[in-house]
């Protein structure tokens, strides 16, 4: 194409620049005033018309093979309906739900989904008082719901109501922190349950219809319409590869809540996790599978390597003399365990599963999390300069390694498992047992114990020591470092 001022020395091609001085067309974006405005407008008009005709099946006119065009429902009510009847909301149980969880004030504002939800620019007092943490969905007839495990354990004691504002009676039947699923059983009143089939989140597409139902900011029974605007992906650096986004709003209520389909089929459970313009869900998949062990054993039974995993970086990369930063590197292999079953060391750095290329760590956890204990994986490997190809047998995840006297002695007391920080800067807080006196009292994974009673603690022996002086019953004052925060919480201490 010829720009404007016709020299033969100033065509742009598809995108280029002129090259004649002082022409006209530097008024114009590069590569866009190829021709008078009047033209260009002329141009998008006919582009628009043709695309027009397409969406409504003109004659000869075609979007590639897809199936019928997707239209905007006229409402989704009646969807809306049957869905807020199959859901629930979880309420703190008490009118001092709050102070009967044992969250501080500071714990409160530095929970995740506050920074997430924009719950910072609220009354924070306001917040606490909400006693609506999160919702969940029936998925059975005879009263087996899902709903969100970090939703559960802000509520403690908690009760169930349905959206119409019936309340019923819920048993936990099992819990798993880390997919952030809970199984409950609804009993009954007579008859059986309005619910949800699962959907199989397989086959959803970006650009699907969907609802949620949840009770943000405490609203209960609200529904919002969007689209999936990404699926899971098998392999991603990404920590919400595994999740369905959506732009249906959700907000810290609707953890718990339905995603459904133009179906009416459950096809993924909200999570706390994400913020902004999106939200996540646990694709059904997944849910699926969690509920059936959860069901069957009140636990999840998960494929185990037995290994402790990083990403690389540059200077890793440089150090371990890797052609690049591609890669998980094994830092640790439990002894016994699959992993040194199947010759791994630490040092090596993982670059595919199969044909499936490895970059990081979350692809190498979530390509193991994808199969089951007694599989067979082939791990392609780098160890210096020598390629490797090894098989290991996936064994089930253990619910914890021994822990020496002192340390289980720690853990039954507090119910924290520590680990050393530094010869002289503290013990930090490796795990929190759910439900314990630490966990109600806010104290959370990564937290760095300064101080107990007084005592200063120093070291992870200073921990241990201290825990053995504990009477069981007595309160605990416990000096905790979240961060730049400092605070004090009590802990009641166990038996």
């Amino acid at each position: 194409m010829t720009c404007v001022c016709g020299h033969p020395d100033s065509d742009h091609g598809l995108s280029g620049q002129c090259r004649v001085p002082d022409c006209p067309c530097e008024q114009f974006q590069p590569g866009y005033a190829l021709r008078p405005r009047a033209r260009s407008a002329a141009s998008r008009r006919a582009l628009g018309l043709l695309l027009a005709l397409a969406l409504i099946g003109g004659p000869g006119l075609s979007l590639g093979d897809a199936a019928e065009p997707p239209t905007i429902p006229a409402s989704f009510g009646e969807l809306a309906a049957a869905t807020l009847a199959a859901s629930f909301v979880i309420r703190a149980s008490g009118p001092d739900a709050a102070a009967d969880n044992g969250l501080s004030m500071q714990t409160a504002l530095d929970a995740d989904d506050v920074q997430e939800d924009g719950w910072e620019s609220l009354d924070p007092v306001a917040a606490l008082r909400n006693r609506t943490v999160g919702s969940g969905v029936i998925i059975d007839p005879r009263g087996i719901a899902l709903t969100s495990t970090r939703a559960m354990l802000r509520a403690n004691p908690f009760e169930v109501v349905l959206m119409d504002g019936t309340p019923v009676n819920a048993t936990v039947v099992g819990l798993d922190l880390r997919s952030d699923v809970t199984v409950l059983k609804l009993e009954s009143r007579g008859g059986f349950f309005p619910h949800l089939s699962l959907g199989d989140s397989e086959r959803v597409r970006v650009g699907d219809w969907v609802i949620s139902v949840g009770a943000p900011l405490g609203l209960e029974g609200t529904v919002a319409a969007g689209g999936i605007t990404a699926t899971p992906m098998p392999v991603s650096p990404s920590p919400f590869g595994g999740y369905l986004q959506s732009d249906a709003t959700m907000a810290r209520g609707n953890a718990g809540g339905p995603l459904v389909n133009m179906s009416g089929e459950l096809i993924g459970l909200g999570t706390v996790v994400g913020g902004g313009d999106h939200a996540y869900a646990i694709p059904s998949k997944t849910l699926r599978r969690i509920a059936a062990d959860l069901l069957e054993k009140g636990r999840v039974s998960r494929p185990w390597l037995g290994t402790t995993t990083q990403s690389l970086n540059a200077a890793l990369a440089r150090a371990l003399r890797a052609r690049d930063d591609a890669g998980a590197l094994i830092a640790d292999v439990v002894p016994e365990g699959p992993g040194a079953a199947a010759g791994l060391r630490p040092g090596d750095i993982v670059v595919g599963i199969g044909t499936t290329p490895i970059s990081s760590r979350q692809e190498l956890e979530r390509a193991v999390s994808a199969l089951a204990p007694g599989d067979v994986m082939t791990l392609r490997l780098r160890r210096g300069s020598r390629a490797l190809v090894v098989s290991a047998t996936l064994g089930e995840e253990p619910d914890g390694l021994p822990l020496r006297p002192d340390a289980a002695l720690a853990k039954r007391r507090l119910g924290i498992e520590a680990r050393p920080v530094d010869p002289t800067t503290g013990a930090v807080a490796r795990n929190v047992d759910l439900g314990s006196a630490a966990a109600r009292a806010g104290i959370k994974a990564g937290d760095v114990i300064r101080e107990v009673d007084g005592q200063p603690i120093r070291s992870l022996e200073d921990f241990q020591a201290v825990a053995r002086t504990l009477k069981p019953g007595a309160p605990v004052l416990m000096r905790v470092q979240r961060g730049d925060v400092v605070l004090y919480v009590v802990v009641t201490a166990g038996r």
